[in-house]
């Protein structure tokens, strides 16, 4: 017998989808006992009994609301772990980096901050138009467009001493920083 609740994920086909995210679908968080915080856990499975009443779409239904709440589950968790990864990979720091360099008129070395990312394409469009502008600044053609630079920058980097040629981004970043 169990005395406890684990995670508690609804399946559907190949979707799945927790119990927060489920409620959240159908509209009932708000209304919901499980998970609770009680010493007892006979509680547990009470309130899990209780919302279950929730669930018709799951239990007698086609599962379209459970579907939905799995496709949510997954787009903010994919959202979730690409910000993590830009922080481990210290894009965060360069971001900002590049941000002081442009607001201090550096605008060479903020473009070399965008170089540097590892993951240029994660950048928000206010950031792309601010490395945009820092090309316009260094090196404006004729007609005014920046020279080279597509809507969605590119995510190869082939000039030296990019850090996954260094082997260590941090110290390569460290190292080739220009702007306090």
């Amino acid at each position: 017998m169990r005395f406890n609740l684990g995670l508690v994920r609804y399946h559907a086909g190949t979707e799945s989808a927790s119990h927060d995210y489920y409620m959240r679908e159908l509209g009932v968080r708000d209304q919901c006992h499980y998970p609770g915080f009680s010493e007892d856990s006979k509680e547990a499975f009470l309130g899990l009994a209780h919302d279950l009443a929730f669930a018709d779409d799951f239990l007698t239904g086609n599962g379209a609301l459970l579907q939905q709440a799995a496709k949510r589950e997954s787009s903010d968790n994919a959202a979730r772990n690409a910000e993590l990864i830009t922080g481990y990979v210290g894009d965060k720091q360069k971001v900002e980096h590049l941000r002081r360099c442009f607001r201090q008129g550096k605008y060479e070395d903020a473009i070399a901050e965008f170089k540097a990312l590892k993951y240029p394409e994660r950048l928000s469009e206010s950031d792309r138009k601010m490395v945009e502008l820092a090309r316009k600044r260094t090196h404006p053609s004729r007609t005014g467009k920046p020279s080279g630079f597509a809507a969605v920058p590119d995510s190869h980097h082939s000039w030296t001493g990019h850090p996954s040629q260094t082997g260590s981004s941090y110290a390569w970043y460290m190292a080739h920083r220009r702007c306090p």
